[in-house]
């Protein structure tokens, strides 16, 4: 496995937490579709391994190796999403 494309499928798959966790708050039939496991939050987890997998499968690969550039990239999706993520919270519960 190419560790560029995992930093990749990584990137993918926290953006999409985010995506997903306030997309499952807005949106109850959301919510219900990841509770189908017992748990919305489980649902939810599946849903982004299945993510990172598939994306791991289908990403191409490269010769290149990552860069620092790549690490910061990584380090500027998690702190967008956990941005997000937070400001939507914190707005939702005014």
């Amino acid at each position: 496995m190419n560790a560029l494309v995992a930093i990749r499928s990584a990137a993918l798959a926290i953006a999409l937490t985010a995506v997903l966790t306030i997309g499952s708050e807005i949106s109850d039939s959301l919510k219900a579709f990841f509770a189908l496991t017992g748990s919305a939050w489980v649902g939810k987890s599946i849903t982004l391994l299945v993510a990172f997998g598939v994306s791991l499968a289908l990403l191409p690969g490269s010769k290149e190796d990552y860069t620092l550039r790549d690490i910061w990239a990584l380090v500027a999706v998690v702190a967008a999403g956990g941005l997000a993520m937070a400001a939507f919270f914190a707005t939702h519960a005014l």
